[in-house]
């Protein structure tokens, strides 16, 4: 059975950070063992970002997969 979150137009309002912080899509879901999650256009001011992250459970050693990218709004590449 695989159990799944999803979030469309996140909008976050924070105290402690002097932007909002917003997303297209966020999914978390289990499979085979593994939390899996994909966030599209994670934006925080200027700033945006996408990841894709990959890790495994109940084993004794756990090797965590992240991918992504980080840049400015309307560049035409990554800066990280």
């Amino acid at each position: 059975m695989q159990r799944k979150i999803f979030f469309t137009n996140l909008k976050i309002k924070s105290e402690a950070f002097s932007e909002n912080i917003n997303s297209q899509s966020n999914s978390f879901f289990c499979k085979d063992n593994n939390l899996i999650g994909n966030s599209e256009k994670l934006n925080y001011g200027t700033l945006t970002s996408n990841f894709y992250l990959s890790m495994p459970f109940n084993r004794s050693s756990n090797k965590i997969d992240l991918k992504g990218s980080v840049g400015y709004i309307n560049s035409l590449n990554p800066d990280i």
